[in-house]
């Protein structure tokens, strides 16, 4: 009983990071912020590009010890938190606001635009989740497992930064402003992503079969 007690723990864990970890970047990405290099110049981003880097090892993660069926329905999980998150922000906007609270218009003009955000953030998560997750999966047998979340990584993030974008702020930016977002948002999260993947070896390399551990622990009794 205790090693499923253990796996219960280890997916709520996981899980649960990778679902809050989406919500955050998908609400701090309604700012965007411009990062100074020390060489010179700057990286424009939207400001959950911080924590969108880890989302991508958190899944792998999911991926790693739990399988991908479950990978998926985190990811999944993590499109209804965003659904649910914008519902109740656009219903905490429509409410009418106590008559002594002086800050209805910027508190509206941040959350109307949460919209957009959301939507962004749902369509470039499942696309570049699954693709990252079939990367993952095709070279679980072929690369370690740094090399499996590099490689996914390298396709998954440059694509997740292009839809998010393009969604999110076509017919707002001007073209050259969103290729300058992409580029900023995919190195941002690349090299946050590759200081973070060495975190993998903490995890062991083996899919936790949950139903035979339940079996085995059932017949034990």
């Amino acid at each position: 009983m205790r090693n499923t007690r253990n796996i219960v723990v280890l997916a709520a864990i996981l899980v649960g990071a990778y679902i809050t970890a989406q919500v955050i970047a998908d609400i701090a990405a309604v700012k965007l912020l411009m990062l100074g290099l020390p060489w010179g110049g700057s990286l424009v981003l939207p400001a959950g590009t911080f924590v969108f880097a880890f989302t991508f090892t958190l899944k792998d993660f999911i991926q790693k010890r739990l399988g991908k069926e479950v990978a998926t329905a985190a990811v999944w999980m993590a499109v209804a938190a965003n659904i649910a998150v914008f519902l109740y922000m656009k219903f905490a906007v429509v409410v009418p606001a106590a008559p002594f609270w002086d800050f209805q218009s910027e508190f509206a003009t941040v959350y109307n635009w949460l919209p957009r955000i959301v939507l962004a953030s749902i369509l470039a998560d499942l696309v570049s989740e699954t693709v990252d997750g079939q990367i993952y999966d095709r070279f679980r047998d072929r690369l370690g497992p740094m090399g499996r979340i590099v490689t996914s990584n390298l396709v998954s993030i440059p694509l997740d930064s292009i839809v998010f974008e393009l969604v999110a702020f076509a017919g707002i930016l001007p073209f050259s402003g969103i290729v300058i977002a992409v580029a900023g948002q995919s190195i941002i999260k690349m090299v946050l992503s590759l200081i973070v993947a060495p975190a993998t070896y903490l995890i062991k390399d083996e899919v936790i079969e949950v139903f035979q551990v339940q079996q085995s622990a059932a017949a034990a009794d």
